[in-house]
């Protein structure tokens, strides 16, 4: 039975039937140099399409609550970005953060126009929030509270993932960099802040507290003490009248006539 099939090389090399067109040889359409050329035109194209296109395209105007950096404020961007804070920290509020979060650090929707200007190119959005959103911080904490996060984050936040920056930035750095994160909010941002510098000038003033020390030269320092005679009125007035009348003879008491 096995000699009469017919031999299969004999079979590959019988012409086709008649009226068929014979099969042109099989070969590889996809080479390398095509599938090399190919991946290069999708990654271009999509490089064109999401980063070029809305660079040159997009242009909104500044928003209403926009307000530009001051130089200080701009160098301490420059610090903010060359030490990756913004790997952490990220720079813009969703509309669910505002929704969900209930708390001081999103109280209102970024906007495209908040990052108008150059000021604030590149942007620093992030794209993760290990630490907490910094888009609103300006205003929330005075300027100590920023100086002691810095020389020591666990100081003020037992819980704190960051680490301390007493060791990299100096006491000129961290003032631009505290700038930075007191005004980067908008208008409502530096109306809170205006808010804190202000009531820190009152308490001050009227408790009679010394100028706080800046940079980190607080932290090897002893706690500033108020004026007694200024935070203890009433007792200081008793005090001196009571000096005043030893001093003069008077007896009996304040109510009395002396004779």
């Amino acid at each position: 039975m096995d000699g009469d099939r017919p031999d299969r090389h004999e079979e590959e090399n019988e012409a086709p039937p008649r009226g068929w067109a014979p099969h042109p040889a099989e070969r590889m359409l996809i080479t390398p140099l095509v599938a090399g050329l190919g991946g290069l035109l999708a990654f271009f194209t999509v490089v064109f399409i999401v980063v070029w296109l809305p660079i040159h395209t997009f242009d909104p105007p500044a928003s209403d609550d926009w307000a530009p950096l001051s130089d200080a404020a701009v160098k301490g961007r420059n610090l903010f970005a060359q030490n990756g804070c913004y790997v952490c920290h990220s720079g813009y509020v969703r509309p669910q953060d505002v929704r969900e979060g209930l708390y001081f650090l999103y109280p209102k929707v970024s906007q495209p126009g908040d990052f108008f200007g150059t000021d604030q190119s590149p942007n620093l959005l992030g794209t993760e929030r290990t630490g907490p959103d910094l888009s609103q911080e300006s205003g929330w904490h005075p300027d100590d509270w920023q100086r002691a996060h810095f020389y020591d984050p666990r100081f003020v936040d037992p819980m704190s993932l960051m680490p301390p920056m007493k060791s990299l930035f100096s006491d000129k750095q961290i003032e631009q960099l505290i700038t930075y994160v007191e005004t980067r909010s908008g208008k409502s941002g530096l109306l809170r802040y205006a808010g804190q510098l202000y009531s820190k000038h009152v308490v001050t003033v009227n408790q009679g507290f010394e100028q706080p020390p800046t940079g980190f030269q607080g932290a090897h320092q002893p706690i500033p003490e108020g004026d007694d005679d200024i935070l203890h009125p009433r007792r200081t007035s008793w005090r001196r009248l009571r000096t005043s009348r030893r001093s003069t003879g008077a007896t009996g008491s304040p109510g009395t006539r002396c004779r």
